[in-house]
């Protein structure tokens, strides 16, 4: 019997109405992450990761919407449930781990007020909900849990409050964790902290986790597969560390450049020249052609299907090798 995946995400496009346009902040983008698979979702601010993780969630804000594709989680189309039956998967079955906890945590409520709300949501007492909190900021490695427990997001450190967030993405013991730019903000030390941390819990619990990110360092740390997404649209997708080893679409060897590397000591760092284009009126052909150092002809005329090149890695690209 074949197991289908955890999550199956088809022909995903969601789009933003404004006064001067519409915004396709993301445009047909497929993938799926299968049961205990860490999936990376990287690209530049503004390409589409963090609404692709909205759109999972049924969380797009006005004037946004989900206006095409299926979202399957365990073979169920979460587009096709009502409001209530969503409340009931998000925590349940997709955690989620915003990018800023201190604009995500509520400022009046204590961290174990809010986490053991997330835990009545689905179910027990009061005085249970309280001492699951307290066993969540243990498990997240939050030290003098049962003091810090009554702690509001103002009292933690920056790490203390991604732990927090971590715990409460996590109380209800979900089977897919969606992971914002969980390292940002945060200095190196304390992001070598929270990825450990990730790295334990993923796989002592056997969890899936979609980790969104702009920091391929973060990929290589943490993540078995990645997909590169540009413009609203997947460019590449495969292993990581064939990813890292031959990458095959342009703007994916551009952002691998652009990491430090004591090769490169005392040059000026790399960039890719160019802007991302304007959503609301996307190029004809491929998207990137504008910034790309190898386009050709047929890139501004056509745009390219991301087409599988060797088993497991697939690319959008015409002129890869």
């Amino acid at each position: 019997m074949i197991v289908p995946p955890l999550l199956e995400v088809s022909g995903l496009r969601t789009e933003f109405e404004t006064a001067r346009g519409t915004i396709l902040a993301v445009d047909g983008v497929s993938f799926t992450i299968e049961r205990g698979e860490v999936l990376g979702l990287v690209g530049e601010s503004g390409c589409g990761k963090s609404v692709t993780s909205l759109s999972i969630l049924r969380l797009v804000p006005p004037p946004g919407r989900v206006a095409a594709g299926r979202i399957l989680l365990e073979g169920e189309d979460l587009l096709a449930k009502d409001a209530e039956a969503m409340r009931r998967v998000r925590g349940a079955r997709i955690g989620m781990v915003f990018q800023e906890p201190m604009t995500s945590l509520n400022p009046v409520f204590s961290i174990g007020d809010q986490i053991a709300a997330a835990a009545l949501a689905h179910g027990g007492g009061r005085t249970a909900a309280w001492r699951r909190a307290v066993e969540m900021l243990q498990l997240v490695q939050v030290p003098s849990a049962r003091e810090r427990v009554g702690d509001y997001p103002h009292q933690l450190s920056g790490g203390l409050r991604q732990r927090a967030m971590l715990a409460l993405a996590l109380v209800s013991g979900p089977r897919l964790l969606i992971a914002d730019e969980p390292t940002t903000a945060l200095d190196v030390t304390i992001q070598a902290q929270i990825l450990d941390l990730l790295r334990r819990l993923q796989a002592e619990r056997g969890m899936s986790v979609l980790m969104i990110t702009h920091d391929l360092g973060v990929v290589a740390e943490l993540c078995h597969r990645v997909a590169v997404i540009y413009a609203g649209r997947i460019v590449e997708m495969g292993p990581v560390a064939r990813i890292f080893e031959r990458p095959l679409h342009p703007y994916t060897r551009g952002l691998l450049r652009c990491l430090p590397h004591p090769s490169r000591f005392g040059r000026p760092l790399f960039s890719i020249e160019g802007v991302p284009p304007d959503l609301r009126r996307t190029p004809v052909g491929c998207r990137f052609a504008p910034r790309c150092p190898d386009v050709i002809e047929s890139c501004r005329r056509v745009e390219p299907a991301l087409t599988e090149r060797e088993p497991g890695h697939s690319v959008a690209c015409p002129v890869s090798t």
